[in-house]
């Protein structure tokens, strides 16, 4: 039995005596209740579950004022015995109802000029690049997570059962699969490294087979390999350039800097930069590039100007 699975049966036995006529430790249901933060929102989400099935009535005094005796339900007229076989059967029913909607839902953030990798509730493993921020709602279903910004790669565990579905914007990946990685800066794209991705619009799905990528450019188009690979270089450490404008490189460092760049002279943002550089030294690489184009770099506290 897992820990949620036990908060939960603790949660219904609860709410099971108090709306019947055994007598509870009212203490002791106190004392459950402040054990853990979980315990009361599982109370609570069961609690609105059974209100909802008008099978008993509410059970919110106990959170309002707890008294050593509950009072016994004057329009009840089953037996002490027959309430416990109702409960028995709700607690079933409300349990069910609960794992096949509740939704386990956490927040996974990386911060400045780091990449930081994590393992999900269902085994998966995602690796986030600098100033990313992904959501995850798992629920019996399946498991989908919102890329709200940035970069992630995805290793995805298997459970035919319960489909992966990554949602950025408009746009749907469902894996079909196991590994693919999911870019939106400065453009959104998607490499496959290993079976394939599913990519859904309103318009249209397409089929990303292992080796493949694909940007989005107003509509999906294909991207060379090697370019992809260049835009997942993040992934070991290093971000790499080949003759791309001055504006997508300076978009790419962004996330590495503690500060935003701004490009004060716009009559170079496309001009081609090419360059191999180690994430740990984006500053460095700003410099390098700056010089090469003959521009100047000032520091403000608010900013990064570029001039």
């Amino acid at each position: 039995m897992t820990n949620n699975q036990r908060i939960l049966e603790e949660a219904c036995s609860w709410l099971s005596k108090i709306n019947s006529t055994q007598e509870y430790d009212a203490i002791a249901f106190s004392e459950w209740l402040g054990s853990d933060d979980k315990h009361l929102q599982v109370y609570n989400e069961v609690s609105d579950n059974w209100q909802l099935l008008n099978l008993i009535g509410t059970a919110d005094t106990p959170l309002a004022s707890i008294t050593k005796e509950p009072k016994e339900d004057r329009q009840s007229k089953l037996s002490r015995s027959l309430f416990a076989i109702a409960a028995s059967a709700l607690l079933i029913f409300v349990t069910q109802f609960y794992f096949f909607n509740h939704l386990d839902k956490k927040l996974y953030v990386s911060n400045i000029e780091q990449y930081k990798e994590f393992t999900l509730d269902d085994g998966s493993m995602v690796i986030l690049n600098a100033q990313t921020k992904l959501r995850t709602q798992f629920s019996r279903n399946q498991r989908l997570l919102i890329l709200e910004q940035g970069d992630a790669h995805f290793v995805v565990a298997k459970d035919p059962e319960r489909p992966f579905i990554v949602k950025y914007n408009q746009n749907t990946f469902t894996a079909l699969g196991t590994a693919f990685s999911i870019t939106t800066r400065p453009h959104l794209s998607i490499l496959v490294t290993e079976h394939s991705v599913a990519v859904s619009t309103a318009q249209r799905k397409i089929i990303v087979e292992d080796n493949e990528a694909l940007i989005f450019h107003d509509k999906w188009e294909s991207l060379p390999l090697k370019q992809a690979l260049q835009t997942m270089a993040w992934q070991q450490g290093k971000i790499v350039f080949d003759q791309q404008p001055l504006h997508q490189v300076l978009s790419q460092l962004s996330p590495y800097l503690k500060k935003p760049i701004k490009l004060i002279n716009l009559t170079v943002r496309d001009e081609a930069v090419t360059g191999n550089f180690e994430l740990a030294q984006a500053e460095q690489a700003l410099s390098m590039i700056a010089l090469g184009l003959d521009l100047k770099i000032r520091n403000n506290e608010s900013e990064i100007i570029i001039y």
